[in-house]
């Protein structure tokens, strides 16, 4: 499998989904903001909205109504639910909130990365690959493309695992949200 794409400027209609999974999470005014093919919505609202669909009233001690329309008062709350461990719903909400806005503050130091070092027409950044010693292209037009992974998998082993590991966490986080629904 081959990833040519981690940072895009393009619309989110015109992305493919390898695209839209490294372009999900970005910053604007000061917020983290994920979007998909459906909304572009802030971190906040979309880990509010999980709590809303899911929580079918079982935690009405542990948030008022304020963790829904103040930011500082969902600040403290998503602080307060990171010491909860991931097999409760608590912890699994602070848990993708914070992935949420990390995945963000990435993008942009990627993106930031990218702008500074790209110039008119095609910039190259030629670093020798750590695993085969072979020269790359880091950089090419808006995205970061690595040449060698036609003869390198090094890349490819490390996307492996990550997919390996997104989907453990996805299924994690549907057990989760079964036995929260079921109790």
């Amino acid at each position: 499998m081959k990833y040519s794409h981690v940072i895009c400027n393009k619309p989110v209609q015109d992305m493919d989904t390898i695209e839209l999974a490294t372009n999900s999470c970005y910053a604007k005014d000061g917020e983290a903001w994920y979007r998909n093919y459906d909304e572009d919505v802030t971190a906040r609202d979309y880990a509010r909205r999980i709590v809303k669909e899911f929580d079918r009233g079982k935690y009405k001690d542990s948030v008022d109504e304020s963790f829904f329309t103040d930011d500082e008062e969902f600040d403290e709350t998503m602080f307060d639910w990171c010491s909860y461990d991931v097999d409760c719903f608590q912890g699994f909400v602070a848990l993708f909130y914070r992935n949420l806005w990390a995945m963000a503050e990435v993008y942009e130091e990627l993106k930031d990365a990218l702008n500074k070092d790209l110039k008119e027409g095609e910039a190259k950044m030629d670093k020798p690959c750590k695993h085969c010693g072979k020269a790359v292209n880091a950089l090419r037009g808006e995205a970061f493309e690595q040449e060698c992974f036609g003869t390198c998998d090094a890349y490819d082993r490390w996307a492996d695992a990550t997919h390996k590991a997104l989907n453990e966490l996805l299924k994690h986080g549907v057990e989760i949200l079964e036995r929260h629904g079921e109790s």
